[in-house]
């Protein structure tokens, strides 16, 4: 674990499962094998042209997630009758080109705490193949960019703060 309590950094080495250990290179001292494996607090950027697939729920919550950095790069959600569910207390990224998509079975989740951009492709709803999305965050969150999909399942606002009148636009 890198020193005072930071967080290590994820980026997509190849295509690959979430936790297969040649899927990250990773930027930290003593990170874990995949990111949310035994801390929290752990940024993950998939880059250009890798695909990895989220095979489990981390135990631990990530910083913020990029997909597709550079011109493509994809996320899936599960792909199987197992659920995973995916938190992430900042901000979701999705770059022109990449995309961010579930197909499992149903019952997987995506949490976000912070905002949601998409220049790319963001399809939380694939046939029977969907995920809820709930915006957990402790202050205002939006939801932007101008990707060429941007679908959810379910959306859930579970918005706090200090006077619990945040709003998710």
């Amino acid at each position: 674990r890198p020193a005072y309590g930071s967080a290590c950094t994820f980026t997509s080495a190849a295509t690959g499962t979430w936790t297969t250990a040649g899927t990250w290179t990773a930027v930290g001292a003593a990170c874990s094998t995949y990111p949310g494996q035994t801390f929290g607090g752990d940024t993950v950027i998939i880059a250009n042209s890798h695909i990895v697939n989220l095979d489990v729920s981390p135990a631990n919550s990530i910083a913020s997630l990029q997909v597709g950095q550079g011109a493509s790069g994809r996320l899936t959600i599960g792909n199987d009758i197992t659920d995973r569910t995916l938190t992430v207390t900042g901000n979701v990224s999705i770059f022109g080109g990449a995309t961010l998509n579930n197909t499992g079975d149903g019952g997987n989740a995506l949490n976000i705490g912070g905002n949601l951009t998409n220049a790319g492709v963001f399809d939380m709803n694939v046939g029977a193949a969907d995920a809820n999305v709930t915006f957990n965050g402790t202050a205002n969150q939006t939801i932007s960019g101008a990707g060429g999909t941007t679908d959810f399942n379910t959306i859930t606002i579970n918005n706090s703060g200090a006077a619990n009148n945040n709003i998710v636009e």
